[in-house]
């Protein structure tokens, strides 16, 4: 499904178990084979061994960026975090 908006237009993958196929799906804009995952403590125990051997599977090299959980994480300093990451990773 694409999703149109004013920036521009993106797909949108609807399915079960659709995190199999995510190497597959990113592949098409991946440049360097390189993406980053920003997540929360709580969601990075869940996935993080299902993203890492999906995605070394398909050669990406995956980096993570672990925000400490709660709404109060987005602010300010988060995302000068992320950002310095980012540049230096990058």
């Amino acid at each position: 499904m694409q999703v149109r908006t004013d920036q521009g237009k993106y797909p949108i993958i609807i399915g079960n178990n659709t995190i199999l196929d995510l190497g597959i799906y990113l592949k098409p804009f991946l440049i360097n084979k390189r993406v980053f995952v920003i997540t929360s403590n709580k969601i990075i125990k869940i996935y993080k061994k299902k993203l890492l051997r999906i995605l070394k599977k398909n050669n990406i090299e995956v980096f993570f960026i672990v925000l400490k959980d709660g709404e109060d994480q987005k602010n300010i300093d988060t995302i000068s975090r992320i950002s310095n990451t980012l540049l230096k990773k990058g």
